[in-house]
């Protein structure tokens, strides 16, 4: 080969390997700015598990029942938190009169009272939230309480158990009542619903506990509910909950939590087809009841209006209290009455159970 033609590949080398050094630097930087990226990943995964500020930020966006929680007690199952058999407490109401709870050995708010009921008795088990419970009331003063008083003159051995709880939703009460309506032999079942939404946790928040991340990992729910995602993701999102700190920093940090969606309705309708199911075994019925509107504010509702219900139960076992109170003068419908107000609201329920033929009226008979 002559000196033209080595000079010829010579020049051909060279550029070759000027177009491969811009290759070699540009794969370069790649590796290095994946490698940043990863590094980044893991600090900020390390940060969001094990900081106090990022479990600060995730608990900020969960809900906690915060009321007369001494009578309360944490429940590592679907309910979250459970009544405290045996607990008391002395509360005081914003004007600072005094009330008390009593927590029975069942469970219910009241007096004690036996587990095998009367044999010529009827046991009524009450379920709801801060309505049904009595928010800032006596135990004499509940709607519970005062529905016995009630029907004590019409119905004679009739029992009212007082299971509500402050921010119970649809799905904690029917999942209580199918535990209890087995175990206490119940002849009839209330159901009053006004909240809706995500469960809550037992408070006051821990703000910078891993506790509720915990129970977060565990119940396969509880993060759909209050983070809610298309069906066709919750394998990776139930991942993400469960094995990324920063993943749920994110979802739950920074959005925070929403009210109803089709999660808390999703399972809410399936806790009831489950309390349909056992109340069907033992013949005991079970009745909805949807607390009255609020006059004063036409365009706004009390809670549920039965949308966390399955479709198909039967419409008749879903009552609206509302007809039930007297038209004149209006009653102002409260979610949490006054005790003197409270005696309404019990007259409203009992209407609704004679007229539905839930309850025998032996006036009529």
């Amino acid at each position: 080969m002559g000196a033209a033609g080595r000079l010829d590949l010579d020049v051909l080398g060279q550029g070759v390997a000027r177009r491969a050094r811009p290759r070699a630097a540009l794969s370069t930087r790649l590796a290095l700015v994946v490698g940043a990226c990863l590094l980044a990943l893991v600090i900020a995964e390390a940060w969001a598990r094990w900081s106090r500020t990022a479990l600060v930020r995730v608990n900020a966006g969960l809900r906690f029942q915060v009321v007369d929680i001494e009578v309360f007690e944490p429940s590592d199952d679907f309910m979250l938190f459970r009544h405290r058999p045996g607990a008391t407490l002395q509360g005081r109401r914003n004007s600072g009169q005094p009330y008390t709870v009593n927590i029975n050995g069942l469970g219910a708010r009241g007096a004690e009272s036996s587990k095998q009921p009367d044999e010529d008795g009827l046991r009524i088990l009450f379920m709801g939230g801060s309505t049904v419970y009595g928010h800032a009331l006596g135990d004499g003063q509940t709607i519970p309480a005062c529905l016995q008083d009630q029907l004590g003159q019409r119905v004679p051995g009739v029992e009212v158990l007082n299971f509500g709880a402050p921010s119970y939703v649809t799905s904690q009460m029917a999942t209580l009542a199918a535990e209890k309506l087995v175990d206490l032999q119940a002849d009839l079942v209330l159901v009053l619903l006004t909240n809706i939404g995500p469960r809550n946790f037992l408070g006051p928040a821990l703000e910078d506990t891993p506790e509720t991340i915990q129970v977060l990992r565990g119940d396969p729910w509880l993060s759909l509910e209050y983070y809610p995602v298309p069906t066709w993701l919750t394998g990776a999102h139930r991942a993400g909950i469960h094995h990324s700190g920063l993943y749920r920093y994110l979802r739950g940090g920074l959005v925070g939590a929403p009210g109803p969606n089709h999660w808390t309705r999703r399972v809410a309708q399936e806790r009831v087809r489950v309390l349909e199911g056992v109340a069907a075994e033992r013949g005991v019925p079970v009745v909805y009841l949807l607390h009255p509107w609020e006059p004063r504010h036409s365009d706004e509702k009390v809670g549920s209006r039965g949308e966390e219900l399955p479709p198909e139960l039967d419409p008749g076992r879903v009552v609206d209290l509302l007809p039930y109170f007297p038209a004149n003068p209006p009653p102002v419908y409260e979610l949490h009455p006054r005790a003197e107000r409270v005696p309404l609201y019990a007259q409203a329920v009992a209407g609704a159970l004679f007229d539905g033929g839930w309850l025998a009226d032996p006036d009529q008979r």
